[in-house]
């Protein structure tokens, strides 16, 4: 009796073992389930999160680039404003005194006139040479200033300094009738202010030539 009770005990303990064993394994089967599906979660978040930063840095890209034309943008208004100011000068001062009939008659006298212009080709702002068919202040003065006395017509040139501090220094060139009458043109005096004074004093020279080149040119229709 007791060796079949030590029997029937240990058999009861096998399958309470077995059952034991069959649980936990249910249970291990279970959690290994939850995994997988924990991590299919987080797969899916990873590439949801990585979708959302490539959408992230489209829009920064994107943004970055509005940035890059909104400056763009400012800068061209900018200089255009710059620009229309720096000229603003040029529509402040007259270019023809109030009657020009008197001018205009001598001036269209001129034209009639059979005048050599002899082109030397030394027409740059620095004096060097830019090609035959380039024309100097002297080419000019040496056609023009004689029959242009005769028909009571002077030149005249005058520095307007300190007109306008962003434009600087202003070149005006006269054509002056007997009469009063008169056409006007105007430059800048341009120089590159970076350098020694004898090199500024070189650059002014030369600049100041070149403006009564162009100024003269501008009202001979040259």
């Amino acid at each position: 009796m007791e060796e079949e009770t030590v029997q029937q005990k240990s058999l009861s303990e096998v399958l309470a073992e077995d059952a034991t064993i069959r649980r936990i394994g249910g249970n291990v089967a279970v959690v290994f389930q939850e995994m997988k599906k924990l991590q299919s979660e987080v797969a899916l978040l990873k590439e949801t999160l990585g979708q959302t930063l490539v959408a992230q840095e489209e829009r920064i890209a994107v943004r970055k680039l509005e940035l890059e034309n909104e400056r763009e943008i400012e800068k061209i208004k900018h200089d255009k404003v710059r620009e229309l100011e720096s000229h603003q000068w040029e529509r402040s001062l007259p270019l023809k005194s109030d009657t020009v009939t008197s001018i205009t008659k001598a001036l269209n006298a001129l034209k009639s006139q059979d005048i050599e212009l002899v082109k030397t080709g030394r027409n740059g702002r620095n004096g060097k040479a830019e090609g035959d068919d380039s024309v100097s202040l002297e080419d000019l003065l040496i056609a023009y200033e004689m029959p242009l006395a005769k028909l009571g017509v002077d030149i005249h040139h005058e520095i307007i300094s300190g007109y306008d501090i962003r434009s600087g220094d202003i070149l005006k060139t006269h054509l002056i009738h007997t009469s009063g009458e008169f056409f006007a043109s105007y430059s800048k005096i341009k120089i590159d202010h970076a350098g020694t004074c004898s090199c500024l004093a070189q650059q002014r020279t030369s600049a100041i030539k070149y403006a009564k080149r162009h100024n003269l040119q501008c009202l001979l229709g040259q």
